[in-house]
């Protein structure tokens, strides 16, 4: 999970500790500008096609953004197949 001020500051980022006070551009996910829209939809993450989502808090208008890897999601779908 990423979270990212309204003015587009992300505050943190779990995986990239240096982007913390950065701008949100610095992710290179044009979608994620400080005036993009909320829900899901999918994007090159690390080089790697992955689905996002993203909430913004209609308290604070923070952006907090899940993204979840292809491969990390594949991974808990196959780990559950071996339990029915």
């Amino acid at each position: 999970m990423i979270l990212a001020k309204s003015d587009g500051t992300i505050i943190a980022h779990p995986k990239k500790p240096q982007l913390n006070y950065e701008s949100i551009e610095k992710l290179h996910i044009p979608r994620l500008k400080a005036n993009g829209k909320d829900g899901p939809f999918e994007a090159r993450v690390d080089r790697q096609k992955s689905p996002l989502n993203v909430v913004t808090s209609k308290n604070n208008k923070w952006k907090y953004i899940c993204v979840i890897q292809k491969k990390d999601l594949t991974a808990s779908v196959l780990q559950m197949e071996g339990h029915f």
